[in-house]
């Protein structure tokens, strides 16, 4: 019970203890000599009403207290709404970023359901080609740069573990260390398949990848990729004409000062994968009994002579 009522149930308990002495008094006064003294404190009776008043506009409990509906075009309560179509977007920091928490969902041309039902997109959100990706986001908010996906892995944990920390709790596939700080920021990264240059669509609940807006010399996307067999972000080379998820984040688009050369992309402790992380590619022996371990996939190495490049990713 809050002070309010407190204050409310002792004024009116106040008020019926002084009425019954009232009534006593009156009935025992010809019993009471008349040099004697009765002394009835008195009451404040504005401070009983006023706080009445204001409890009874009080809500029962907090939660049936209303969170304000997100302001359209703003951001309000940790939700944005989408001017554009009126859909809520929750947003989470992570390090110094604002990312919406679910992908987009906003229909343009370039946009697609996977495997063309639309129960997909409001499960999962739209895939978009790059170039519709670039012009996705509301204002305000923009497609990351690959350098803004990199701060994202790095302030998740490093990249060996932020798949497993940023990545949903629910609708992966036979998820590998899902229950490993799974979904720690509430980013609720989502395996959302992808759609082919050739229009098919494969991997849901194995797969979910968010493009970047950068490129490189080659006129490849650098675009970040989750898989349901590892804890692992990976970082990928992409055509422009697949089908992948946008997450915006808040703020205005950098300023690009050109395509980035390949050299450019080769950034301490962040690794490009060569193919998404598959079956074979998982924890094959844990250290100390912690959620330390080695993996037989291997990065961006050098095709050998036998057409074989694999070497072992470094120990976490």
């Amino acid at each position: 019970m809050n002070n309010n009522r407190l204050l409310s149930f002792a004024c009116a308990s106040f008020a019926f203890i002084l009425a019954s002495a009232m009534l006593d008094a009156c009935s025992s006064a010809r019993n009471i000599s008349s040099d004697s003294v009765v002394a009835i404190p008195a009451l404040d009776s504005a401070a009983c009403t006023a706080s009445t008043e204001q409890s009874r506009s009080m809500p029962e409990s907090d939660s049936s207290a209303v969170i304000p509906d997100p302001v359209p075009g703003s951001a309000s309560a940790d939700f944005f709404r989408d001017i554009r179509d009126g859909q809520v977007y929750k947003m989470v920091t992570i390090g110094d970023q604002v990312w919406m928490a679910k992908n987009l969902n906003y229909e343009m041309a370039g946009s697609y359901c996977y495997s063309n039902n639309a129960s997909n997109c409001m499960k999962y959100g739209r895939l978009y080609t790059w170039n519709a990706a670039m012009n996705a986001c509301p204002d305000g908010w923009h497609l990351p740069t690959y350098d803004e996906l990199v701060s994202l892995i790095e302030n998740a944990s490093g990249q060996f573990l932020a798949g497993s920390v940023l990545k949903s709790k629910d609708s992966w596939k036979n998820c590998n260390q899902c229950d490993f700080a799974a979904d720690k920021y509430g980013f609720s990264a989502l395996p959302t398949g992808i759609m082919n240059e050739d229009g098919s669509f494969e991997k849901i609940r194995e797969y979910g990848f968010l493009w970047s807006a950068t490129e490189t010399e080659s006129n490849q996307i650098p675009y970040m990729g989750f898989a349901n067999v590892s804890s692992v972000a990976m970082l990928l080379l992409g055509n422009k004409n697949k089908g992948f998820s946008v997450r915006c984040v808040k703020g205005e688009s950098p300023k690009f000062e050109g395509p980035l050369k390949m050299n450019d992309l080769d950034r301490p402790r962040i690794k490009f994968y060569d193919h998404p992380l598959t079956e074979e590619c998982v924890c094959i022996e844990f250290m100390g009994g912690l959620k330390r371990c080695k993996y037989t996939c291997y990065a961006n190495t050098p095709v050998l002579k036998n057409g074989e490049s694999k070497i072992w990713l470094d120990e976490f």
